[in-house]
């Protein structure tokens, strides 16, 4: 078989049909239904309830701590108490972010709950301190 001879049957191959050309008509028809059934689920799922978040209850017990922080006085101290209470406060806002998530990754665990709570409690402790020393 000559070059142009294999070029002409692959021509006429190539113009001829597919057999199946019903199912490729269904396949174009299906694949707008599907993106319309998916726009549909996603806008649905977007207005669905989202569970609450767990430890923004023990947020709410506490959140006076915050306030009580922004009463601090310490432009009134020395560079080396303003630098070891910065230290010690970012030490105990590590271990409320920790036990917070733990608390976010398992809410059923009251010990998490119970250390969350611990944690505000020695934030409050360490400001009162710092208060009470005027």
């Amino acid at each position: 078989m000559r070059l142009a001879d294999a070029a002409r049957a692959l021509g006429a191959r190539l113009e001829q049909t597919h057999p199946h050309t019903g199912v490729r008509r269904r396949v174009r028809w299906t694949a707008p239904a599907a993106v319309a059934v998916a726009m549909v689920v996603a806008v649905v799922a977007a207005h669905l309830p989202r569970p609450s978040d767990p430890a923004a209850a023990i947020d709410a017990e506490y959140a006076e701590v915050d306030a009580l922080l922004a009463r601090v006085p310490q432009n009134d101290w020395d560079e080396g108490t303003r630098r070891d209470f910065r230290e010690a406060l970012a030490g105990v806002d590590r271990a409320i972010a920790l036990s917070r998530d733990a608390v976010r990754r398992s809410p059923r665990n009251e010990a998490f709950r119970d250390l969350c709570r611990l944690a505000y409690r020695a934030k409050r402790r360490l400001i009162e301190a710092h208060l009470s020393r005027g």
